[in-house]
């Protein structure tokens, strides 16, 4: 039934109800098909314009696809709506960082911590803009604290992993993607990236 729905037609979405729509734009977003992502989060907000989980994931749909200022508007909005939108922070200080802008992707990081201090994506994403402006040594103190407080956020296991795998430190890194495993096992990214640590070793 779910392969059935993923390979509907932009035009069969009006079939759907708020929440298959939902469930619909997530698998689609999940496996990499960006384009139904979209749309299908469009249709959303065109019925529900105030759903920040429709907004947000739209723009990662944008994103996935290449449409880059796109997703940032989208995102933009989100803030605009609810300035402590912690996806959206996320989100955008990510972006700053893939363009090589890590002083405006540190101010959006820095608001996750004030909007939730302690929060470790905020964390993580100082300690990457450090690495990323060449403040080495204050970026690695940052990634071991985040890697000390044993998060079980998948996704911070793996970006930790992945940055110690660029440090040239695969023994860190397969703390970290093991640990990440042990949280989701199917976690492809993980088990790429915990592969080349091994073959490395």
């Amino acid at each position: 039934a779910l392969a059935a729905a993923l390979s509907l037609a932009p035009a069969g979405l009006g079939a759907f109800t708020g929440n298959d729509r939902l469930f619909l734009g997530t698998e689609a977003l999940i496996r990499g098909r960006y384009e139904l992502a979209a749309q299908t989060f469009a249709a959303i907000l065109a019925a529900d314009p105030e759903n920040p989980y429709a907004r947000t994931r739209l723009a990662l749909a944008l994103a996935g696809g290449g449409d880059v200022r796109a997703a940032r508007a989208e995102l933009e909005k989100a803030l605009a709506a609810r300035a402590d939108d912690l996806f959206a922070l996320w989100s955008l200080g990510s972006l700053d960082l893939l363009a090589g802008q890590p002083e405006a992707a540190k101010a959006r990081f820095a608001a996750m911590g004030q909007a939730d201090p302690g929060n470790l994506r905020g964390r993580l994403g100082l300690a990457l803009c450090d690495l990323q402006a060449g403040r080495t040594a204050e970026g690695l103190a940052g990634l071991a604290q985040v890697q000390q407080a044993e998060s079980a956020d998948v996704l911070v296991r793996v970006l930790c992993g992945l940055v110690y795998w660029s440090l040239d430190a695969p023994a860190n890194a397969r703390l970290e993607l093991e640990a990440a495993l042990e949280l989701e096992p199917r976690n492809t990214a993980a088990l790429e990236l915990l592969g080349l640590g091994y073959r490395r070793q």
